[in-house]
């Protein structure tokens, strides 16, 4: 009777094994002055992914440079959904130029979608100096969603900026939603692309969140009109 209970009992983890799901295929690059830093897709001991309940994903990792370091959380639903949280500080003695670029492989979606996102965080001065600190929206906008490689939605256009004047504080990025229908179909990727400046030795936070709802009646073409219903339990 063990025996058997014992192996009743390993078979069902193996069954649930087996249904995991698997990490969605994603990558996060990190640019620097226009060059490529750092990718999650080839530094896979950088970072680590946790499940979550419906199908997400939690990925947190970090990279540091002597002249940049950054830590980021990424929640990722192949249904889809993306929200990029991360931390990077200046500590190059100089004005970076950054880029922050994730890509995550979901299940199409036809047209036309329903679309939403949004992006909100804060800038802080850490120079000894207190000389304030500045973060620009240059060359794109701080905030760009993509849809297989094609910008969908901006916001904070370039040459927005936040700035915090006084040192040694912080200064919020107020936050900017949007709620949008008559989306486009998704044929395989979806985006989120930050985009700044940001002074010597200081540091910035940013949330940005992008997700794709599929209409009733396109669902219906992709015979998945039971996703809509769990989309709209979230």
């Amino acid at each position: 009777m063990r025996r058997t209970s014992a192996f009743i009992a390993s078979a069902a983890l193996a069954v649930i094994a087996g249904s995991a799901s698997a990490v969605p295929v994603f990558d996060f690059v990190l640019t620097e002055g226009g060059s490529a830093v750092y990718s999650t897709a080839a530094n896979p001991g950088t970072w680590s992914a946790i499940p979550q309940s419906g199908g997400a994903w939690l990925v947190q990792g970090s990279y540091a440079s002597a002249s940049v370091s950054l830590d980021f959380q990424l929640t990722l639903k192949e249904d889809p959904f993306a929200t990029v949280n991360f931390n990077l500080t200046n500590t190059s003695g100089a004005l970076g130029l950054y880029s922050t670029s994730l890509t995550l492989a979901v299940t199409p979606v036809a047209a036309p979608s329903n679309y939403q996102g949004g992006i909100s965080g804060s800038i802080g001065d850490n120079s000894l100096t207190f000389d304030g600190a500045l973060l620009t929206a240059t060359p794109g906008a701080f905030y760009t969603a993509l849809v297989d490689g094609s910008p969908l939605q901006s916001l904070y256009a370039a040459g927005s900026f936040i700035s915090e004047p006084f040192g040694g504080l912080t200064a919020d990025i107020p936050a900017v939603n949007y709620a949008f229908g008559s989306g486009p179909a998704v044929a395989s990727t979806i985006g989120i692309v930050n985009t700044f400046s940001l002074t010597a030795d200081d540091s910035v936070g940013m949330v940005s969140r992008f997700d794709i709802i599929p209409a009733p009646g396109a669902a219906s073409l992709l015979g998945v009109a039971g996703l809509v219903a769990t989309r709209r339990r979230r």
